[in-house]
């Protein structure tokens, strides 16, 4: 799996796909996932103790 790894600049990243935008209000706790590229992201709050 190590062979897949890359070093990008978020840059580039936000270039080939803007919705990466709309994470960028993201909350502590919460993740974000999408089930496609272009997809639409779904918010979700994390399970987290607060000692973690």
């Amino acid at each position: 799996m190590q062979d897949d790894i890359r070093i990008v600049a978020l840059e580039q990243m936000v270039t080939r796909d803007r919705t990466l935008n709309d994470a960028f209000d993201l909350d502590y706790g919460y993740s974000m996932d999408r089930d496609f590229i272009g997809g639409k992201w779904i918010r979700t709050k994390l399970d987290v103790e607060e000692n973690e």
